[in-house]
């Protein structure tokens, strides 16, 4: 996995990510697993039906869809445990490059944390009057 940081901003960051041939191959499996359980093709086991075989019963869009979801469940937390960026919400995240046999490409765009700095307490003086307490 090589990642890029696009943009670094005081408010947010984009990283690409990208996914060698050798490594997307484990999603493209996964989601041919689980497009076959939702979608039974005659002549397969449900869960068993290879991705060239699905290519051609389905559409682009649902075979892509599905590769990304099975990409970022498995990618997502491994990518933000080390990158240990405060983000705040939900990442957005945008494919860029999914076909089989290539790099998987995406980018993952994270809200930060505003970060605040406090003065030091100490050097703070307080002016006031001090009441004059009687009976």
């Amino acid at each position: 996995m090589k990642i890029q940081i696009l943009n670094d901003k005081a408010s947010y960051k984009t990283f690409n990510v990208t996914l060698e041939e050798r490594e997307s191959i484990l999603y493209f499996n996964r989601a041919s697993q689980a497009l076959s359980k939702e979608h039974p093709i005659k002549g397969f086991r449900p869960g068993f039906v290879p991705f060239e075989i699905l290519e051609q019963f389905l559409n682009q869009d649902t075979l892509g869809q599905e590769v990304a979801r099975q990409t970022i469940k498995a990618i997502l937390p491994e990518f933000l445990k080390a990158k240990c960026v405060p983000f705040i919400g939900e990442p957005f995240i945008e494919f860029k490059h999914i076909k089989k046999g290539e790099p998987l490409r995406f980018e993952v765009s994270l809200a930060l944390w505003p970060s605040i700095s406090l003065p030091d307490h100490k050097t703070i003086t307080v002016k006031g009057e001090h009441p004059d307490v009687t009976q």
